[in-house]
């Protein structure tokens, strides 16, 4: 077990910040000590033994913001504590308050936990740093979209297009202004932006059941359903696009229309 990469990342700090620390437990364990234990325990699957070693380095380093990163990473990943991952991320804040990684971070916990108001106001505060910080010009987009600020999370998305992306990128990208584009009654132009995130990214089953979406908005049902098929396909546990077919084919059938189901199994 290690770390999730890209989101979520180790904060790195240079030695000569440890040194900036207290020295009273020199003749115990360095704080390097303490981290490759953590290491150490996180890599067998010991969540707990992890996050017991960082409370351990931050009663004597109470100011080294690596650890209270770290520390709420792991809460946050690991044990499913969100709440005491995002007081962590505010302690980190009050040593670095303009740190981008942690400002975003916590950007995304807020949306996680359903706070989108307050996600903008931290994702905005991370681009204010770097402007041209693509996770978090998505990220704001989802969270005005989930607000409801539909040509603010357009906007977002354009910001993020100027940018050097790579193809992961712009097809997660396309994903976020198809659903923008959808919200906004814009159905075709979001079925265009899905197939175009498609050809780079054929197995996002965001994209498939956006696109279902968007055709089911012009009443092409039998290609809303199709697409919501592939989305069950690329990912099984995709329980909005089997909720969003069902509905479909219930409406329909109530309505005295029935639509052929290819894969009425999924």
């Amino acid at each position: 077990m290690s770390l999730p990469e890209g989101e979520w990342t180790w904060v790195e700090m240079g030695s000569d910040e440890a040194g900036h620390m207290t020295d009273d437990t020199a003749s115990f364990k360095t704080v390097e000590d303490w981290e490759s234990d953590a290491t150490i325990a996180l890599t067998r699957g010991d969540i707990f033994g992890a996050l017991r070693i960082y409370e351990e380095i931050l009663k004597v380093y109470p100011q080294y913001l690596k650890a209270w990163y770290n520390r709420a990473v792991i809460l946050d990943q690991y044990a499913n504590d969100k709440r005491q991952a995002l007081w962590c991320y505010d302690q980190a804040l009050k040593i670095d308050p303009n740190h981008v990684d942690i400002l975003h971070n916590k950007a995304k916990l807020l949306a996680d936990l359903g706070d989108y108001a307050e996600a903008e106001n931290y994702y905005i505060r991370a681009l204010q740093s770097r402007p041209n910080y693509i996770k978090s010009l998505m990220g704001l987009a989802t969270a005005y979209v989930n607000t409801g600020k539909y040509e603010e999370a357009l906007r977002a998305v354009e910001l993020a297009e100027r940018h050097k992306l790579t193809k992961e990128q712009k097809a997660d990208l396309l994903g976020v202004k198809a659903i923008i584009l959808s919200n906004m009654g814009k159905s075709k132009q979001a079925i265009k932006a899905c197939k175009k995130g498609l050809a780079m990214n054929p197995k996002d089953d965001t994209l498939w059941e956006t696109m279902g979406v968007a055709y089911y908005n012009i009443n092409k049902f039998k290609d809303a359903v199709r697409c919501l098929n592939k989305a069950i396909e690329m990912n099984p546990q995709n329980q909005s696009a089997r909720h969003m077919k069902r509905e479909i084919l219930d409406s329909l059938a109530d309505a005295g229309i029935l639509v052929h189901d290819s894969e009425p199994g999924l």
